[in-house]
């Protein structure tokens, strides 16, 4: 699903209190019928892959950040940063994959920014996708990664929900929700 809106309209807000990010005051969240404070914490969070409007990092090297201290298969690592579309980015770095982010990557462009939290939430492999503004400050073969992944997650039937107002996602999405809509939000589409 996508979430479409004007700026200021909640999308971003809606993101995070999916993600768990934030906590709502008013309503409730389910999932499969089931309030989302009834599961496990830890389930949830091994369930979620998430990669906020403004991702933030910690300084280390850009492998910490992505793969965090686990061990992890170089075929997984490979996919994962073709997948996200940084290899090239990585390859043509002298330190690669080692490369130390300071100022918790805010030196970096935008368009890397979002291709390291695209990679990190990848590495989960979670059931829940939401992405914020997954394709803002990439150039056209970073959207075209962006949406090559969310195809992909489709394909391995994983629950979407994106922020979002590009087009090609737009495109590729069962259901749209526009948020400008005001009192409450309207079902633009839905696809069965």
């Amino acid at each position: 699903s996508s979430i479409t809106g004007f700026n200021g309209s909640g999308k971003s807000t809606l993101i995070k209190v999916l993600a768990g990010v934030l906590e709502i005051s008013r309503g409730s969240i389910l999932i499969d019928d089931i309030h989302v404070n009834q599961l496990s914490v830890d389930w949830y969070r091994n369930n979620i892959i998430y990669s906020p409007q403004e991702p933030r990092f910690l300084d280390g090297t850009l492998k910490e950040n992505i793969f965090g201290s686990n061990v992890v298969d170089e075929r997984l690592m490979v996919d994962t940063l073709k997948k996200s579309d940084l290899f090239d980015y990585i390859n043509n770095h002298e330190q690669g994959i080692n490369m130390v982010l300071e100022d918790r990557g805010e030196n970096l462009p935008i368009g890397i920014r979002k291709r390291i939290s695209l990679a990190r939430g990848l590495v989960n492999n979670g059931k829940l996708t939401f992405l914020d503004e997954p394709t803002e400050g990439l150039d056209k073969k970073g959207k075209e990664a962006v949406v090559q992944v969310i195809k992909d997650l489709k394909k391995e039937a994983k629950t979407i929900v994106i922020a979002t107002n590009e087009q090609a996602i737009i495109d590729i999405s069962d259901a749209l929700v526009d948020l400008s809509s005001k009192p409450r939000p309207i079902i633009v589409k839905t696809k069965k």
